[in-house]
């Protein structure tokens, strides 16, 4: 699981982005216990950047929990999801997030790809 570590989420940002490209930013919110189920995207390239909270992500078959105490207050963690890699969050706190895609390209869900089937 490729995960990077920045000081804060300008850093975060300068370090994924190309200048003058075009990339997809969402901000999300997920309620403790909610979860955005396994899926894929077959064209783009995302990354989920995310500070605060204790959450767990799962990369194809590999899962692990993170939990935001074990940074400094405006760190953020940026994972990488390369195209066609399935993956999932589960939100163990209330956490806020965002995702960004190197292109517009559709999400694929896996049948059976929730944390309570896996």
């Amino acid at each position: 699981m490729e995960v990077a570590v920045f000081q804060n989420l300008t850093e975060a940002m300068k370090s994924l982005m190309i200048e003058d490209d075009e990339y997809i930013l969402v901000m999300h919110t997920l309620k403790a216990g909610e979860e955005i189920k396994m899926h894929y995207h077959p064209k783009a390239t995302e990354w989920l950047i995310i500070g605060a909270g204790i959450f767990e992500v799962t990369i194809e078959k590999e899962k692990k929990i993170f939990d935001s105490s074990e940074l400094l207050a405006h760190n953020m963690r940026v994972f990488l999801f390369p195209r066609g890699e399935k993956h999932m969050l589960v939100a163990i706190t209330p956490i806020k997030y965002f995702v960004l895609r190197n292109k517009k390209d559709k999400t694929i869900y896996v049948k059976g790809g929730s944390n309570d089937e896996n």
